[in-house]
């Protein structure tokens, strides 16, 4: 009741709340808050239970997704995301802390919440990558929870796998009603995704009332754009679409590093058209693309730190349409030739073969199978000490035709549902396809969280009124 009303525990032992449900003739099932904190403290402790155990009977490692946020009330709240693929292939994600941050939010202090979750866990040993945002202290947080692990792990445990990833006065609000009664147009807000773009396509859907509304009030006269500048901004919309687009696109679900090799690289694409006035963007001005240009320098900055970790690249050959084939195409042949052997080595050192073991049984012929196919099978068949390791196998075969419409061509799940079908053939492999790729390339889930959480955490909890009540 006090999570889904949004209302707080204390709530429930008023007399005027009992009274709304004396009202209707029915009665309230818990009399107390302390009734209600205990059931709810009960659930918790059985829902963590459950976590831990599919955690332990379903993981080969773990990414977890990490944010900080502080409630409108300043409770500074951690939240924490784990990502895995289950035995069967199928993508699972559980929120696994969300606390409150006592003391300082430094990266050592964030750490010490991380070390006790996983302590608690017991998925330490699993522990495979952290994903945030590029606040300063992430980087200390993974320094520091490093340290902390080495004191348990060896750096050569296998086990050890941790990697570090204008505004108008209220009169004009009201004029501007008059003008467009249901539209309007939104605010540049320097902290909110894609806010300038939607500025201006809102901008330009409204070009007609804006102009009604310079000629209302002469006072704005010097804000009416001439033609030239709404051409400008028809340009800068055009430019801007395709980084909207991709934003929504990993908002709708939790965006895999799978996935941010193609992006980067088409981002890359169109970025370089604007600034050589290519292709759709011929018409494009210099001052345009004299923007681009700085944006270009920015955008190598990170493009740089995805160079510095191979996680990327190893991801993104793990889907079976594109392998090795997208690095091939993208860089030269030296460079994409060095980034392909280093995925190789990584991946023949972080999954070798099982040491083959000869033993008497397997020389035994299978029961129901005949003499004759027994002795065939043996003489064709390469023997487990010469065969061809999967990882080679599946890296120099050419990728996947994905139009065969075996599996859905448009299910968001292709890949893995891939792999599950085909983990038999590469068992190296698909062990590696299960550890990588869920690791999440933004913490859109944990901000998800967050956002539910401002009703629940934030002031209006405080603030149960009879009116609610009634309602």
């Amino acid at each position: 009741m006090g999570h889904s009303n949004k209302t707080a525990f204390h709530s429930g032992g008023a007399a005027g709340f009992q009274g709304t449900y004396r009202s209707n003739r029915t009665s309230l099932p818990i009399k107390t808050a302390d009734t209600l904190f205990n059931r709810i403290k009960e659930e918790f402790h059985s829902g963590r239970a459950y976590v831990k155990n599919e955690l332990a009977r379903s993981s080969r490692t773990l990414a977890l997704s990490l944010d900080v946020w502080t409630s409108e009330n300043q409770i500074a709240i951690m939240g924490i995301i784990g990502h895995w693929i289950s035995p069967d292939f199928e993508k699972r994600e559980e929120l696994l802390e969300f606390t409150e941050i006592n003391g300082p939010h430094s990266g050592e202090n964030l750490a010490e919440v991380v070390l006790k979750m996983l302590d608690e866990l017991d998925i330490a040993p699993k522990l495979l990558t952290i994903t945030g945002d590029n606040a300063g202290n992430n980087g200390t947080l993974c320094d520091s929870l490093h340290d902390q692990l080495l004191k348990k792990y060896d750096n050569d445990d296998d086990r050890f796998r941790i990697r570090p990833l204008m505004r108008f006065p209220p009169r004009h609000h009201q004029e501007w009603k008059e003008v467009s009664p249901s539209k309007k147009v939104s605010y540049d807000v320097d902290t909110r995704w894609n806010s300038t773009y939607l500025m201006i396509q809102d901008a330009l859907r409204l070009q007609t009332e804006l102009g009604q509304f310079v000629q209302i009030h002469p006072e704005v006269q010097a804000l009416q754009l001439i033609d030239d500048e709404w051409s400008t901004l028809q340009q800068v919309a055009k430019i801007l679409k395709p980084f909207s687009d991709h934003t929504n696109s990993v908002s709708k679900a939790c965006p895999t590093i799978v996935e941010s090799l193609p992006i980067y690289w088409s981002l890359d694409d169109l970025l370089n058209d604007v600034r050589n006035a290519e292709g759709d963007f011929e018409d494009v001005n210099i001052e345009i693309r004299d923007a681009v240009e700085r944006g270009i320098r920015k955008m190598n900055k990170f493009a740089r730190k995805m160079d510095d970790n191979l996680l990327y690249y190893v991801a993104s050959v793990l889907d079976p349409r594109i392998k090795s084939s997208l690095i091939l195409s993208r860089m030269s042949e030296q460079d994409s030739g060095l980034i392909v052997s280093q995925v190789r080595e990584f991946l023949k050192k972080e999954y070798p073969p099982e040491p083959f073991v000869s033993r008497e049984v397997d020389h035994l012929r299978p029961p129901g199978m005949s003499e004759t196919m027994w002795k065939t099978l043996r003489k064709v068949q390469p023997s487990k000490e010469v065969s061809l390791s999967d990882i080679d196998k599946y890296l120099d075969s050419p990728q996947v035709n994905w139009s065969h419409h075996m599996i859905g061509d448009a299910d968001a799940e292709w890949v893995l549902k891939w792999w599950k079908a085909n983990a038999f053939n590469f068992p190296l492999m698909a062990k590696a396809a299960r550890d990588y790729l869920p690791i999440p390339s933004a913490e859109v889930g944990i901000e998800r969280e967050f956002s539910n959480a401002r009703d629940v955490l934030g002031l209006r909890r405080h603030r149960l009124t009879r009116r609610l009540c009634d309602g």
